[in-house]
């Protein structure tokens, strides 16, 4: 899901790589130089599984649900999904706050968030 979700992320900020390909080789410096101040690993990256992983273990999350859920049958299936779900939302937010960051530092227009990405 958030091999998904995250470059939906990039692509409203304007910080997909594609996207950082088409600006000009000054501004996109800049970004780079944002990127590397925040410490993404995730910003004009294409987002694989093991990307997610990273920056999960990153920011100190451990995804592992499913070992949970072996432990308490039913319990551990709907603790596990909210772990799940917070685990996601969390990273969802952080890395958004990161691109905002970047977007700002490189001075590229932010995006209106008032719709859902």
């Amino acid at each position: 899901m958030l091999s998904k979700l995250i470059p939906e992320i990039n692509k409203e900020f304007g910080l997909t790589p594609g996207q950082l390909d088409q600006l000009d080789p000054k501004k996109r410096d800049q970004v780079q130089k944002a990127v590397t101040m925040v410490g993404s690993v995730l910003i004009g990256k294409f987002i694989s599984r093991e990307l997610v992983l990273k920056a999960a273990t990153q920011i100190g999350l451990r995804l592992t649900t499913r070992q949970l859920a072996k432990y308490v049958p039913f319990a551990g299936q709907v603790v596990a999904a909210a772990v799940g779900y917070s685990a996601i939302r969390y990273l969802g937010e952080e890395h958004m706050k990161d691109c905002i960051r970047v977007a700002q530092q490189a001075q590229l227009e932010i995006p209106l968030l008032g719709h859902q990405v």
